[in-house]
């Protein structure tokens, strides 16, 4: 039955009304929660028209990349990509290479404002036609995207349905892959360097002169005639400067977007990550154990009495992830940062085991089967550079255990890796067989 309403939804070009209609959760971003405005609106919808969705997203997307029609410095909904792949070409490679070098970077990190709610209809149509999506498909996605409406839902109350006159439904499979389309071209006739994920953007540029510093804002400029053009704004207020430097006279300029002069600051988060201007992370390692502490305290309140194993479950599915988020960026080097970060696991430790708090101290995470975090991120970072240099999976272990002296890998242990460690191990054990 799915499959006969689904190849008539294709044939036609027609979306079914009901599955155009969407219950909307505000999700709380920052902020007061008190103002609308710090909600993320997601769209719940029709699991059917999910399904159909997931069909006709992998056929595009396997069109786009094999033409290579999305721009490379794009990393958001894309897969083998991440918020890591993003930040280490422009934090790792090009800022410290420019530090290295004895050069200085300005950046600006650029804040669209409701990105994802201000797609126009009509230029978003013009757009897939350029990209080779015609016929039944092309009106396929302009029945999806039009004469929509939706539904607030707040603890169990309902509004009126209101219809929706421009924007791409966050929630939902072609949200993602529609907006990727639109804001595609944004780098181009760009000079200097751009990096986006999905609707975040990190622009920055070499200063060797002070030409370079008229080529970024000029940059500034397009983006500002791409704005116009395409019928996006950018949020002036939330862009922010920062020079990069480790001189003592770095050069200063002040840049204009949408004009407002933009402020100029000795840190920014990007991504989740903060840098400050002489590219050293102990003001963002400084902050991940606070974060992850609290976690920490609501998991053990709602779980003091469940058994160890749930706990440890919680930590690494909870805890763990808030003091490992792209640490291939930012692996700490100082002894001060690295201790910060263990005490927030022997911590967890001690509220994972059953015995009395008067021996709880005696708790370690060698004593749970816990690797040091360090040792996590000694993976995470090294994994790429083992498969490139195809290492047999007897000396990665020699590796780890000298460097961190672990006695042995259990297999409890090789469960706790990363995801793409685990992947690695299972193959290497596979080609040794």
């Amino acid at each position: 039955m799915l499959a006969a309403i689904f190849q008539t939804s294709i044939d036609s070009g027609c979306t079914p009304s009901k599955w155009k209609h969407a219950n909307v959760c505000g999700v709380h971003k920052n902020d007061p929660k008190s103002d609308p405005a710090n909600y993320r609106p997601i769209s719940l919808t029709c699991i059917s028209s999910k399904v159909l969705e997931h069909i006709i997203h992998s056929h595009v997307m396997k069109h786009l990349e094999q033409h290579a029609m999305l721009t490379d410095v794009q990393h958001g909904f894309r897969a083998r990509r991440s918020t890591v792949t993003q930040l280490i070409p422009a934090a790792i490679h090009d800022m410290a290479k420019a530090i290295q070098d004895n050069k200085s970077i300005h950046a600006a990190v650029l804040d669209f404002s409701k990105a994802f709610d201000k797609v126009p209809h009509k230029l978003l149509i013009i757009k897939l036609q350029y990209y080779g999506i015609h016929g039944s498909l092309l009106r396929c996605f302009e029945s999806f995207i039009t004469n929509r409406s939706q539904t607030v839902v707040c603890e169990g109350k309902h509004s009126h349905p209101t219809q929706i006159t421009s924007g791409v439904p966050q929630g939902t499979v072609f949200g993602p892959l529609l907006f990727l389309l639109y804001v595609n071209d944004l780098p181009d006739n760009l000079k200097s360097q751009i990096r986006l994920f999905a609707d975040d953007a990190l622009l920055y540029g070499v200063m060797s002169n002070e030409e370079n510093g008229d080529q970024l804002q000029e940059d500034l400029q397009q983006l500002e005639e791409w704005q116009n053009k395409w019928q996006m704004s950018f949020n002036p207020s939330k862009c922010k400067t920062i020079c990069i430097s480790t001189k003592k006279t770095p050069p200063q300029r002040v840049y204009s977007f949408c004009g407002v002069k933009l402020e100029q600051v000795e840190s920014m988060s990007y991504l989740g990550v903060t840098f400050n201007d002489d590219l050293k992370w102990s003001n963002h390692v400084s902050t991940i154990p606070s974060k992850a502490s609290r976690v920490l305290g609501m998991m053990k309140r709602n779980l003091w009495n469940c058994p160890k194993k749930v706990k440890e479950i919680a930590y690494t599915a909870i805890v763990r992830p808030k003091l490992e988020y792209a640490c291939a960026a930012w692996d700490p080097y100082l002894q001060k940062d690295i201790a910060s970060l263990e005490r927030v696991q022997r911590k967890a430790a001690r509220s994972s085991n059953p015995c009395e708090v008067k021996l709880a101290v005696m708790v370690t995470p060698k004593y749970l089967k816990l690797l040091a975090l360090e040792t996590y991120r000694l993976i995470d970072t090294d994994i790429d550079d083992i498969l490139h240099n195809f290492l047999s999976l007897p000396i990665i272990i020699d590796r780890v255990l000298f460097k961190f002296s672990v006695s042995l890998f259990s297999f409890n242990q090789i469960a706790n890796l990363s995801k793409s460690s685990l992947r690695f191990f299972s193959r290497s054990l596979t080609s040794e067989a």
